[in-house]
């Protein structure tokens, strides 16, 4: 007998809520197994994709958090453009689409790619992934290992990032000044090249 809805969201987050657990105490691949664990319980989630991705990178495994926020990102896009074509986008959403300039929709490979402009998280997150889990890139620039080092205390949520900040002598609006305008835009060019838009 199939699981009806409310059971599959209460064990989804369930999981979740052990994993992250796992997470911040510093067990991550009990934390990958349990967020995989949860993404069979409820495939469609979209951040159990981020949840994944996150622990993916705090354990360098490059191609699985790439991965998993670009099957983030494919969700996000699905339900974007069943919201334009149904007429029930979001008022946030829908202002954000209209202050995107008209040439601007025009050259995106669908119109849901907006929110590739507007969602910097999944952004910076897949930026980080590709720059600094790229073998040898933070030996040879190592001008980025401060920010990938803020950046995996921030997602570890261990309560270490003011430290990481401090041991760089960087402060949290530079960190995130970097994140803005390096990362982020990295990372929607990424997106918008590796996106598989015809699915």
């Amino acid at each position: 007998m199939s699981k009806n809805k409310t059971e599959i969201i209460k064990m989804r987050d369930e999981l979740l809520k052990k994993g992250l657990f796992l997470m911040k105490s510093g067990a991550l691949e009990a934390a990958k197994a349990t967020f995989i664990e949860a993404l069979k319980v409820d495939p469609l989630h979209k951040m159990t994709y981020a949840f994944i991705g996150n622990v993916a990178y705090l354990l360098k495994q490059q191609s699985l958090s790439i991965k998993s926020y670009l099957a983030l990102t494919h969700l996000q896009l699905y339900a974007v453009e069943n919201s334009i074509r149904d007429n029930t986008l979001s008022e946030k959403l829908k202002k954000v689409h209209e202050q995107i300039p008209q040439e601007k929709l025009e050259s995106l490979p669908l119109e849901s790619a907006f929110i590739i402009y507007f969602d910097n998280h999944i952004t910076r997150q897949v930026a980080h992934a590709l720059i600094d889990l790229k073998k040898g890139h933070l030996e040879e620039k190592p001008e980025f290992l401060p920010y990938a080092e803020a950046y995996r205390a921030d997602i570890a949520m261990d309560n270490t990032l003011e430290q990481v900040l401090e041991k760089h002598n960087i402060t949290k609006e530079q960190y995130l000044q970097v994140e803005k305008n390096t990362y982020v835009p990295y990372g929607r060019k990424l997106l918008l090249s590796e996106i598989d838009w015809d699915k």
